[in-house]
């Protein structure tokens, strides 16, 4: 069994090979969370996040939070979409094996039961085990043997390979990531500037097809987005660089 790691998923229902989507695609706190047919549209892509106090699903259309409805914790309760507010008993769930695994689209998947941090003895749940598309999702009494409470992630990605993008805080998207003077050189400084549409601005993407993990090049000078010297820490210079396959450049 693979561990789960950190990234973006479709997160699939095993009961019916529907999933985990927020209904209309709507932006709005307190949107209700349903399953549908799979589309891989952002309403059902969510960024899975592990903190200390458990699993965050952020939705990849609203940057919105998976959410227990008003953080209480009891067998039918509804689940919804809210903006985060790093609760803990709201926002914070425990993904566990099973042990089992689920054939979807030609692969399988290893399965999952998805508990509420604060409580094991309650799971995400397809109300009623229904395999209809609109069927609402709950937390419910953990029942080991129900399909209904079982799931899986496919990874997906939310670039298309070889795309043109501009990288923008969400907070002010009038700026974007920038090489600063437009150099060409390796070490460059990456800054934020006011989006300009130029090409030291423009960043095009390559995907893994098995991890989708995603290398950013800048269209001015074909040298990658860079965390100098792979270093991990607050504070850490971001750079263009030579494409050298590495982790900082993912």
């Amino acid at each position: 069994m693979a561990e789960l790691v950190e990234g973006t998923y479709a997160v699939i229902c095993v009961a019916s090979g529907k999933a985990l989507d927020v209904k209309g695609g709507s932006d709005k706190s307190k949107t209700n969370v349903q399953q549908w047919n799979p589309n891989y549209t952002d309403a059902q892509i969510w960024a899975l996040s592990n903190f200390s106090n458990g699993w965050q699903f952020k939705c990849s259309l609203t940057n919105k939070c998976l959410d227990i409805n008003g953080g209480s914790v009891t067998s039918g309760t509804n689940v919804q979409q809210y903006d985060d507010n790093n609760g803990p008993r709201a926002q914070r769930w425990s993904i566990v094996s099973d042990g089992g695994t689920y054939t979807f689209n030609g692969k399988s998947y290893d399965t999952y039961r998805i508990h509420p941090y604060t409580n094991s003895g309650l799971s995400l749940a397809v109300s009623g085990s229904s395999t209809a598309a609109g069927a609402n999702v709950i937390i419910w009494t953990d029942v080991p043997s129900s399909n209904g409470q079982r799931w899986i992630f496919v990874p997906v990605s939310v670039f298309t390979e070889g795309g043109t993008y501009f990288i923008c805080p969400v907070g002010d998207p009038s700026v974007t990531l920038d090489v600063s003077s437009s150099s060409t050189a390796n070490s460059a400084n990456v800054i934020f500037w006011p989006m300009q549409e130029s090409n030291n601005q423009i960043v095009r993407t390559a995907i893994d097809a098995e991890t989708f993990n995603t290398t950013f090049y800048f269209a001015h000078s074909g040298k990658c987005l860079d965390v100098k010297g792979g270093n991990p820490v607050n504070g850490t210079k971001v750079q263009q660089y030579q494409s050298n396959s590495s982790g900082a450049q993912k």
